[in-house]
């Protein structure tokens, strides 16, 4: 295979699983794969659908050993069960990243979680303190 098909082509990687303490093999999502993804995402957004059919659907597409359960063993899936599959949902963008690559793309998710946390912090401060004004004009 050439260079070029090498870097063209989805990837797949073993990972350990932390939750249930066992490996599966994952696969990059294709293109096709990766734009339905991204229009579920985007029905969780509007609230048309929510996240648990998102991770789902997302390890239908990357799981490759094992496959994901069917909607039929899915019925009896633990909580751990689902965990395992968030891990494996969590896991898909670093598919194919090297271990430094991998340590600073969770350097950045953190950061983005960090920053949406503390906007959502001041925008609750800013409005109760809007209250407390509005209650304080009204006495």
């Amino acid at each position: 295979m050439s260079n070029f098909l090498k870097a063209i082509t989805v990837k797949s990687e073993v990972l350990k699983l932390e939750t249930i303490n066992q490996e599966v093999e994952i696969k990059q999502l294709t293109m096709n794969e990766s734009d339905e993804i991204e229009r579920l995402r985007q029905k969780v957004v509007k609230g048309e659908s929510n996240d648990k059919d998102l991770i789902i659907q997302s390890c239908r597409f990357a799981m490759i050993n094992p496959t994901c359960p069917t909607d039929e063993e899915l019925k009896d899936i633990s909580r751990t069960g689902f965990e395992a599959l968030t891990e494996i949902y969590m896991s898909i963008p670093m598919i194919g990243m090297t271990e430094e690559q991998k340590e600073d793309y969770k350097k950045r998710v953190v950061e983005s979680i960090s920053n949406q946390v503390k906007k959502m912090v001041s925008k609750a401060e800013t409005e109760k303190k809007q209250e407390k004004k509005k209650s304080s004009s009204l006495n």
